[in-house]
């Protein structure tokens, strides 16, 4: 969100080398701070739905520039009947991307069970094309936070790869995302299905102010299994992303 002290920041970059006096001066832990001074458009929620451009890339995404379909990402939808291990979310209305026009049925079913020694929250999508056409991205956002940005025992994992959480970029996976906390001992798992074309990491980052001075400070991750979608009126896509929780044994 912004700050008051975000304008000092702003201005201690486009000032560089310039005079400070004693009273404007300002101390900054690191050079290029004015870079993470991003502002969300939404509250920072899990199972997200985004709509948007096949021309838009993992670097948007970690600079909150995708220009989704904010009807689609923050609108309201209608909720059905609880049940004793979830529920059942549906939207209905248009949607443009560039100068493709649709209007699409969404239904969101969650699940909440036991998986394996551990606890599996499951959000099943079902993506109806009552009319029109188009092709589009598809992502569905979540929000992770192992508490340290770049500690050797909380990481990302995958098949013969491993990075620290503040990694960002694109990763082509062959099968299931983790995150390993083995300080908390505890293990998440990442399944999608059918396997998205690509998953988009960014760190979440806020610049607040110390006694020391002006810092960023890791306050999550963002991650975004992508699919390419091509619909035309009739048409249906259905997938699904869970996260299991287990504990290290």
């Amino acid at each position: 969100r912004p700050e008051s002290y975000h304008a000092k920041v702003r201005a201690r970059a486009q000032s560089a080398g310039g005079f400070e006096s004693i009273h404007e001066r300002v101390t900054s832990k690191e050079e290029g701070l004015e870079r993470y001074l991003r502002y969300d458009r939404y509250d920072r929620h899990a199972f997200r739905t985004f709509f948007f451009t096949a021309a838009k890339t993992w670097e948007d995404f970690a600079a909150l520039r995708l220009e989704e379909s904010p009807g689609w990402a923050a609108g309201r939808y209608r909720a059905g009947e609880p049940k004793d291990d979830g529920g059942i979310f549906t939207r209905t209305g248009p949607l443009a991307v560039e100068e493709d026009s649709l209007e699409i049925f969404l239904q969101k079913e969650f699940t909440l069970a036991a998986e394996g020694g551990g606890e599996r929250l499951s959000c099943a999508l079902k993506l109806d094309c009552m009319q029109g056409s188009g092709r589009f991205r598809l992502g569905l956002e979540m929000i992770l936070n192992l508490l340290a940005g770049h500690a050797p025992d909380r990481y990302y994992r995958a098949a013969d790869w491993r990075e620290a959480l503040d990694w960002e970029g694109e990763r082509i996976l062959p099968g299931a995302l983790g995150l390993r906390d083995e300080w908390l001992q505890l293990d998440l798992e990442l399944t999608a299905n059918p396997l998205p074309g690509r998953w988009w990491l960014a760190p979440i980052f806020t610049v607040s102010q110390s006694e020391e001075g002006f810092e960023k400070v890791y306050q999550g991750s963002a991650i975004l299994p992508v699919w390419d979608l091509d619909l035309k009126t009739a048409d249906s896509w259905e997938g699904s992303l869970a996260l299991t929780i287990r504990t290290i044994r």
